[in-house]
């Protein structure tokens, strides 16, 4: 329709044809902002209590499994993992997040976008045309993994992890920093996650950062809670070291380590730290490089620790490591009644030939070995590609 008008030159015969044929446009354009407004305004009124199921809380499972071994039993009083339970729950009390604005947002943009699709399918059809000509025009992505100097190695590892976690039920969150060959990973890597108990390197992370700033060494009682909280991923030595460091002292380390999209959990509930792979491999490199947040004992102290780490606790990210590579590992897993089960696993591979790091989040989960055999599969895929020689 726009072509014909365009080859028609204005005249007296023309120019109502043409006035007549943009009115039903303009009205359209005009009326499609008013909508919008009002949907809005539907949207965050009284009606918009709606929430999606990711907005609340789950209570925890009971009769399942937890990190240390221990059952839920769904009739006593008990204390379990801190970033649970408090003396004198009750099993199915649950921990109930206050309504954010995010709930309604999400309402009010599917409402919105509901409203927007209705009115742009009765544009005319050149407007569409001129749409969909402009998108097709857009650049395309050449993969979540980028290397400035090894572009066809980035490209081979996106298909390998695209492989890798094809056809799972899991959720997943990938990066990946391999500094020597200029490489990196970035799927979701900004998508938030229960951190579960790999929260404890970040708990380690302040212990040490505390130390420097009190300029002495770490007591005895630290040195042991430390140990017993990583190689052993001991909950009672995480929340005494949680407890003792206080809010102040763990979020002061975020902010030195530019940790800016981690929240620590409310009260005791470290388990319940929003985490992602983006702040998670920051962590990581906290450990393997000079910087001004953690001295070089402090780094080489962490990283003995997470080289220490039980062997049936050395599962993840390590699956397909070279032998030659010194891993440092920490893992956390945690069952909760929406999106299943949490399990990740963050390491560090160390060598005189070069350093890299993995970390792999996911959830929705159905078991605690099928979220593990997700994590492995990923991680098998990546060394075999950064180590293709081995």
């Amino acid at each position: 329709m726009l072509s014909y008008l365009t080859a028609m030159r204005p005249g007296p015969q023309t120019t109502l044809p043409i006035l007549w044929a943009t009115i039903p446009v303009l009205s359209i354009l005009l009326a499609i902002p008013v909508m919008l407004l009002i949907a809005n305004l539907i949207a965050a009124g009284p009606g918009s209590s709606a929430e999606s199921p990711p907005c609340r809380r789950p209570a925890p499972r009971v009769n399942e499994p937890f990190e240390n071994g221990a059952g839920v039993s769904p009739c006593t009083e008990l204390v379990l993992h801190p970033y649970l339970f408090r003396a004198g729950m009750r099993i199915g009390a649950g921990l109930q997040a206050p309504d954010t604005e995010g709930c309604r947002m999400k309402v009010r943009l599917k409402i919105t976008g509901a409203v927007a699709a209705v009115l742009l399918g009765s544009a005319p059809v050149p407007f569409l045309a001129l749409s969909a000509g402009a998108a097709s025009t857009a650049p395309i992505s050449s993969g979540f993994c980028r290397s400035s100097s090894h572009p066809t190695l980035a490209a081979r590892l996106t298909r390998a992890i695209q492989a890798a976690r094809r056809d799972r039920l899991s959720i997943v969150a990938v990066r990946v920093d391999d500094p020597g060959k200029r490489l990196g990973c970035w799927l979701h890597s900004a998508w938030h996650f229960d951190s579960a108990s790999v929260v404890k390197v970040t708990i380690l992370g302040a212990l040490l950062r505390r130390a420097l700033d009190q300029h002495r060494y770490l007591t005895d009682t630290e040195v042991a809670r430390a140990s017993a909280m990583i190689t052993r991923s001991d909950n009672d030595a995480a929340s005494a070291l949680w407890d003792a460091l206080g809010r102040s002292n763990l979020q002061h380390f975020l902010h030195l380590a530019r940790m800016k999209q981690t929240v620590l959990g409310p009260g005791g509930y470290w388990g319940l730290t929003q985490i992602t792979a983006h702040d998670e491999m920051l962590l990581l490199r906290l450990l393997l490089t000079k910087n001004p947040v953690l001295d070089l004992a402090s780094r080489r102290y962490a990283l003995s620790l997470m080289a220490q780490v039980t062997p049936s606790q050395r599962w993840g990210v390590p699956a397909g490591a070279p032998t030659r590579l010194t891993v440092h590992v920490k893992n956390g897993w945690l069952p909760l009644q929406d999106h299943g089960w949490r399990v990740h696993s963050i390491g560090c591979f160390t060598s005189r030939g070069g350093d890299y790091s993995i970390v792999v989040l996911t959830q929705n989960n159905p078991t605690m070995a099928y979220g593990i055999r997700t994590i492995e599969t990923i991680a098998r895929a990546i060394h075999r590609e950064l180590n293709p020689r081995t």
